[in-house]
C-alpha cells in the first residue's frame, strides 16, 4: 500500500531553504532575550564515588562505582 504523503512537500532543496528560513527566524526572535545561565545541582560532590555522574567512557564496577576516581577528575 502506497502512503498518500510519502514525499514531503516541499521536497529537496526547497525544503532545505524553508527549514533554514525557519531557523533564521527563530534565531532573530530569540536574540533579544537574555541567555539562561547554566546552573549545576552539585551532585558531583554529594557522593565520594561519583555515583551521580555517569559517562559510558569510564570503567565502573558491578555497583556503578567508578573504578578510578583519578580517571573521572581527568575526564572533567
Amino acid at each position: 500500500m502506497k502512503l498518500p504523503y510519502a514525499e514531503p512537500d516541499p521536497a529537496g532543496s526547497e525544503r532545505a531553504k524553508e527549514a533554514k528560513r525557519y531557523r533564521d527566524l527563530a534565531m532573530e526572535i530569540s536574540r533579544p532575550h537574555p541567555q539562561a545561565k547554566p546552573q549545576t545541582i552539585c551532585e558531583e560532590f554529594d557522593h565520594d564515588n561519583y555515583l551521580a555522574n555517569f559517562t559510558m567512557s569510564l570503567l565502573r564496577d558491578c555497583y556503578g562505582v567508578i573504578k578510578s576516581p583519578a580517571d573521572y577528575r581527568c575526564f572533567v
